[in-house]
């Protein structure tokens, strides 16, 4: 029997994209709860091509995009930027949310 080899367990680390920036890659954990400054959230765990998992806070709008998408899919989130809700005239960080069928 051969000698064991370990591999440094790394946390996750956390999305913070730029205009026009994706993530893809195959969701390997949903409904995460997380701690903010404006009370508790839920993220996703997103494995890359790579191998590295990345985890996506999930604000309201890209919580409704995700819900029905299960675990082990794989998807790409865009995060399209900074834009104005005409409804309240507050602002919010969108996202357009896609999931590979085949």
């Amino acid at each position: 029997m051969g000698k064991k080899v370990y591999k440094k367990v790394e946390r996750s680390k956390y999305w913070i994209p730029e205009d026009g920036e994706y993530l893809e890659g195959v969701i390997v954990r949903k409904d995460i709860p997380v701690n903010t400054l404006y009370g508790e959230a839920s993220s996703i765990e997103i494995e890359t091509e790579e191998g590295e998992r990345v985890k996506v806070l999930l604000s309201t709008q890209l919580y409704s995009l995700m819900e029905n998408v299960p675990t082990g899919a794989d998807i790409r989130i865009t995060y399209v930027g900074v834009e104005n809700n005409p409804k309240t005239k507050r602002t919010y960080k969108a996202y357009t949310g896609y999931r590979d069928w085949e």
